[in-house]
Formats: structure tokens, sequence, C-alpha cells
């Protein structure tokens, strides 16, 4: 009892601090997007991309190759993904570049120039209201396991050593920028808008350019089926297909449920399926993350951009990030 309510309090701790370099930044921006008079959430429109199925395949394939190389070279774990993060940068801005190449010239760079304030302002927001959502139910969802008997597992990132200055920056580094900005650049930047790219499944019509005829209910589908991969591979192989079992369920309610605006819940929820299942390693974890999930999904929809979602995902994982270096080890979430 002690140490859980130790852990409450280290928690508490670091979400203020967090929360410290978050809501002043936040408050500053909101004062900043007002003069420019922009609105914190964007009139509600279609997000259109020029990608195919097959961008977001070689984009995850070349994402995934820089740090296995940088490995296969002698880089350790740690530092791999932080030495790879520039080049894969640099591969999301000539992708990026290549697909709005034929828009008008600086029309996007302009857009964004102009919306940065609101963008930051609304993940202050959010992050305010997902994030102790999504901690009380980590505790809640640990506490509970524990009482049937089992024991979570810890965050590889407890292996670092943050006594070591070098240590505690590769950690900050990989858990507050690489990790954020990489998954949301494939899981929001560009899964979620091919899952909405598919209006309608009475369109059977090839695409020009895609690889396979898929409708919006299929691709969904396909999310479910990539999730099976990370929960093959994870040490508690029962608790996680029963889990990605009952979020094949919810998918098959919303695709067949009376509900509005059913192709976003739809992609919304297939996306979070692979965010969270692709953290299967960290068990329960999967759980609470599938929640943070949705409620990224939400915000890139709404924005029509990874940039917002990214920074809430940051900001989500600075406070474990605070509470590894002060506290050590056990990361929630």
């Amino acid at each position: 009892m002690a140490e859980g309510v130790q852990q409450i309090g280290g928690i508490l701790l670091a979400g203020s601090l967090t929360a410290v370099g978050v809501l002043l930044p936040g408050l500053w921006a909101w004062r900043l997007a007002q003069k420019r008079r922009v609105p914190l959430l964007p009139p509600a429109r279609v997000w259109r991309v020029p990608w195919k199925g097959h961008d977001v395949l070689m984009l995850a394939v070349l994402f995934f190759m820089f740090p296995i190389l940088l490995a296969m070279l002698g880089v350790s774990q740690w530092e791999a993904p932080v030495l790879a993060f520039p080049l894969q940068m640099l591969l999301l801005a000539l992708l990026y570049y290549g697909r709005f190449r034929d828009q008008t010239a600086g029309s996007t760079f302009q857009r964004f120039s102009r919306v940065w304030p609101a963008r930051l302002a609304l993940a202050g927001g959010v992050w305010t209201l997902l994030t102790p959502l999504v901690l009380g139910l980590n505790g809640l969802i640990d506490w509970t396991y524990r009482q049937l008997g089992g024991e979570p597992q810890e965050h590889p990132f407890t292996q670092v050593d943050t006594r070591s200055l070098y240590d505690a920056v590769l950690l900050v580094l990989q858990a507050c920028v690489v990790a954020p900005w990489v998954e949301e650049c494939l899981v929001r930047g560009w899964l979620l808008p091919w899952l909405l790219a598919a209006r309608s499944e009475g369109r059977r019509e090839k695409p020009e350019g895609s690889l396979l005829p898929l409708t919006w209910r299929q691709r969904c589908w396909l999310m479910v089926l990539l999730g099976l991969w990370p929960v093959l591979h994870s040490s508690h192989v029962m608790e996680a297909l029963i889990f990605l079992g009952l979020l094949a369920l919810g998918l098959a309610v919303l695709q067949w449920g009376p509900i509005r605006h059913r192709r976003h819940w739809c992609a919304v929820h297939a996306s979070a399926v692979v965010f969270a299942m692709f953290h299967s390693a960290v068990w329960p974890t999967p759980i609470p993350l599938f929640v943070l999930g949705l409620g990224l999904g939400w915000v890139a929809v709404w924005t029509r951009g990874f940039f917002c979602s990214a920074l809430v995902h940051a900001f989500f994982n600075t406070v474990s990030t605070v509470y590894v270096l002060i506290f050590g080890p056990e990361v929630p979430g």
C-alpha cells in the first residue's frame, strides 16, 4: 500500500512539473492564436491525402530500416533510434514534398506557419484532459492485474541508467522526441488518412496507383490482422489475443451499428488497435494505450494532420520520463 501511495505521489509530482512546461507555452500560443484570429478547433472538413497504400508500406519499411541498419553496424539499441531519427525526418520531408509538389508552391508551409499556435494550444488542452484519464486507467488496470495474480511488465526505458547524464539525455530524446514523432507520423500521419481514403464499400473500381482496391471496411480489418504480428511475439500471447479479439468485436459493432460518421469512427478505432498492439511487449500497457490512441486519432482527424497529436503524445511521454528521471524504474504506461 505504501509503495502504491508513493508511486501515485510521484506521478502527481511528475505530472505537475510537466504541466508547467506544457500549459505556460500553451497559454502563450493561445493568446497568439487569438491575435491571428485562428480558432483552436478548425472547421470540420474532409481529410484528403495524395498517397496510397504502397506509399504507407514503403514509408514504414524505410523508417524501420534505418535503426536496424545502425544496430547491425554495432550501434546500441538506445542510440540507434536517436541517430536514425534525422534520417527518418529527412525521408518524410522528401516524400511529403514529392506528393504535394503539384500544389500551390508554399501554400502548405504558409498555412502551417499561421495555425501552429492554435495547434500548440490545442495540444496542451487535450493533454490536460487525456493524460489523467489514461494514467488513471493504467494504474487501475495494473492494480487489477496484480489482484488476479499477474505482474505488470516494466517498460524497457527502466533499463536506462539515469545516473549517467549521457543515458539520461538519450532517454529524454527517445521517449519525448523520437518515439512520439515516429509513431505519430506512421500511425496518425500516413496510416489513418489512408484508412479514411476509401469513401464507400460500393466503390469497387481500382483507384489509380493503388495495388489493391480495398474498401474502408477491409482496410480497417487489415489493421486488426496487422496487430496479430506483435501479439504473437508477446510474452503474454493469450491475454493479448483476448484483448485483440475484444477490439475486433468493437470494430464490428462500429461498422454495422447505427452511428454517424461511421467511417471516421472505424478508421480511428483501427489505427488505435495498431498503436496499442505494437506495445504488447509491455503487458498490460496496450489497454490504456488504446484509449490514448483513440484520443490522438480524433485529434489528428479534426486537425487533418499529425502535428497536434504528436505534441500530445510527446507531452504524455514526458510525464513518465520525468518520473523515471526523479524516482528511477517502474515507468507507468
